[in-house]
């Protein structure tokens, strides 16, 4: 790579072929400015010796058989450096931080020896190169730090930690590394967070199965799909769950955890389309039962916990379709079947205030569904219905019951003058020889 712009390659012969030996393409040496200058002053015309005619002299030796080392283009330079020869220097330099740019020693011998020869602007722009690598060195170690961190914590099952140090990493520069993201999706569906495990997912990079075998080994890629599974198994994406699990199993036979996924993988599945099945036969019993199977091998999944309450709506088991109904919204709580679904249930047992609070959810969720517009409508209505019979069938409900003399001279005390402005104002009617009964004043 040639950085013509900072006036330390030589042109040529336009009309002459390109020479092809590297040497051609750094500063004069001084012997050879000094060859020159005395060529000159015999009157031959001529610049210094083409190099790229015969064979390398012997001071020319040591560059070409070094010059792809970095180290060795360094150390070349440096001692070019300490003879005053700054443009050699930074020729040298210069190599070597086209091989190895990110190390900031380059950079920083490269900007003295600009300095050097007097081109502070160029030394500036080295410095900058500098300080950047500086910082992603700083970045490399920090990155290493939260991923052995992350893994650590993943062995201790410790899955807070290893949310927090994934999430760190990201933040670090690994935003473009899957295991990262599968480990952050992993800890939130430990720590039953399903929407978010879902949506860490979704920036993260998908290979295929060799690419991934190729790129991060059996065992790596067996992991990557293995958390792809679960987060689909958690989402109803069935199939989806049973083709990645089985990906991460023929990655990685050995695997035990991939292989008791995979497992779990097919049997919440089959449970899901048997359980459908009777449902739409109206067995809901026998329904029941089946998504009860693969709720055993997977207890908190919302789908099969709303399929559940659906067969358990219809068999009037109010209660516990409400159960069910509950524990999907607690993993998954933007779930808005199973809220529907719950909201439902509530109005079944008149518990208005409960379905009227579903019911609004619903409303801000769903905006413009005419089916929970009706029924948010209809629950209202039942309820304003049982406030004003309630009204009716109990008109001494704003009575206050007074059983001895000292809860009346405590509430004396108490209320002060609006008690006894409601003393001489309302009749104090007498219950037995010990109970008073008055209008509750305000």
């Amino acid at each position: 790579m040639l950085f013509g712009n900072l006036g330390n390659l030589r042109c040529g012969n336009s009309a002459a072929a390109p020479s092809r030996n590297v040497l051609d393409y750094l500063p004069m040496t001084a012997n050879e400015k000094e060859s020159k200058g005395k060529t000159r002053k015999a009157g031959s015309g001529g610049g210094a010796p083409p190099r790229n005619g015969g064979a390398a002299s012997a001071d020319d030796v040591p560059v070409l058989s070094k010059r792809l080392d970095p180290e060795a283009l360094k150390d070349l330079g440096d001692a070019q450096y300490e003879n005053g020869r700054f443009a050699e220097a930074l020729a040298l330099y210069e190599q070597a931080a086209v091989i190895n740019p990110e190390k900031s020693l380059y950079w920083v011998n490269k900007a003295a020896a600009n300095a050097g020869l007097g081109r502070f602007l160029e030394a500036a722009a080295d410095c900058r190169e500098a300080d950047a690598g500086d910082r992603g060195v700083a970045q490399t170690r920090s990155l290493q730090s939260h991923l052995a961190k992350v893994n650590e914590a993943r062995k201790r099952k410790d899955w807070h930690s290893v949310l927090k140090e994934a999430q760190f990493a990201l933040s670090s520069g690994a935003d473009s590394a899957p295991q990262v993201f599968a480990l952050q999706a992993e800890a939130l569906l430990k720590l039953e967070r399903y929407e978010e495990a879902e949506t860490a997912l979704i920036d993260a990079p998908t290979f295929d199965r060799d690419a991934c075998a190729k790129f991060y080994g059996s065992s790596g890629g067996a992991y990557l799909f293995m958390v792809r599974s679960l987060v689909d198994m958690a989402s109803g994406r069935f199939d989806d769950a049973v083709n990645n699990s089985q990906r991460a199993a023929q990655l990685d036979p050995s695997n035990r955890e991939a292989a008791a996924v995979a497992w779990r993988a097919r049997v919440v599945s089959s449970a899901r389309t048997k359980g459908n099945d009777l449902f739409k036969a109206s067995k809901y019993g026998e329904a029941c039962v089946a998504y009860g199977e693969g709720l055993g091998q997977d207890p908190q999944n919302p789908i099969l916990l709303c399929n559940r309450a659906a067969c358990r709506a219809k068999l009037r088991q109010w209660e516990k379709a409400i159960e069910d109904c509950s524990l999907a919204l607690n993993v998954r709580p933007s779930y808005t079947k199973a809220r529907l679904r719950r909201a439902d249930c509530y109005a079944k047992l008149e518990r208005w205030e409960e379905s009227v609070q579903d019911y609004e959810w619903l409303g801000q969720e769903l905006p413009g569904d005419e089916e929970v517009l009706r029924s948010l409508a209809e629950v209202h209505g039942q309820r304003k219905r049982r406030d004003e019979e309630s009204e009716r069938r109990n008109p001494f409900s704003d009575l206050v019951v007074v059983k001895t003399p000292d809860q009346l001279s405590d509430m004396t005390k108490s209320m002060g003058k609006s008690l006894n402005h409601l003393l001489n104002c309302l009749p104090i009617t007498p219950i037995g020889s010990s109970v008073l009964v008055f209008n509750e004043w305000n």
